[in-house]
C-alpha cells in the first residue's frame, strides 16, 4: 500500500517493488497526499502504472503480475487488508508509538504467507492517521533513525521483509 506522491516516485516503487517479489499496489489517499483533492490519479496514470508492472515482472522472470488496484481513502483501504493479514505501518513520527521493524516481524503470525505494508506519502501520515490505524489493528513500524523517501522506503521495508523472513520469493506482500 503506497501513500500518492508524485507520479514517478510511485513508477519506481512499483517498478522495484514488483521485480522483488510484490504482488499487488494500493494507491492510499491520506491527509498528506501530494496534489490534495486532485492528488488522484487518472484512468490513464493507472494503466501506465499496471504496465510498469507488466513489464517488472517480465523483467524479473515472474509467472505472475502485480495488480495495481484504483486509490483508496486511507481507512477504506486498510480495513479489508487487516482482516486477511498483518499490516506493518511505517511511521516514523513519534519513535515511540513505532516499534523497530525486526522485532514486529519477530512477533507476529507469517504463516498465512501473506502480509501487507504500508508506506506513507511524502510527510508520512498524521499523528491521527497513525492513531486510528493502531486502533484498527495496524502493527506501526520504524526503520530507525533514516529518513527515507516514500519510493525508497517502499523498496527497503519489502527487501528487508523478504530477507528477515528467510524467503526472497515465496512471501505475499501487498505494497
Amino acid at each position: 500500500m503506497l501513500g500518492l506522491a508524485k507520479p514517478e516516485r510511485i513508477e519506481l516503487a512499483i517498478q522495484k517493488c514488483t521485480e522483488i517479489g510484490a504482488v499487488r499496489f494500493i494507491p492510499v489517499m491520506s491527509e498528506r497526499v501530494q496534489g490534495g483533492n486532485t492528488g488522484a490519479p487518472s484512468d490513464k496514470r493507472l494503466e501506465r502504472w499496471q504496465r510498469i508492472a507488466i513489464e517488472a515482472s517480465e523483467q524479473s522472470g515472474r509467472a505472475t503480475v502485480p495488480i495495481v488496484e484504483a486509490p483508496t481513502p486511507l481507512m477504506d483501504a486498510i480495513q479489508p487488508i487487516i482482516n486477511e493479514q498483518p499490516l506493518l505501518c511505517m511511521w516514523e513520527e513519534l519513535v515511540d508509538e513505532s516499534k523497530p521493524l525486526r522485532q514486529v516481524l519477530q512477533s507476529i503470525d507469517t504463516d498465512s504467507q501473506q502480509l501487507a505494508a504500508l508506506i506513507g506519502p511524502p510527510g508520512g501520515f498524521s499523528v491521527d492517521e497513525a492513531t486510528s490505524m493502531r486502533e484498527a489493528g495496524a502493527h506501526l513500524v520504524t526503520l530507525g533513525s533514516r529518513v527515507l523517501r516514500s519510493e525508497t522506503a517502499a523498496i527497503t521495508v519489502i527487501s528487508a521483509i523478504l530477507y528477515e523472513l528467510g524467503d526472497l520469493g515465496s512471501l505475499n506482500i501487498t505494497a
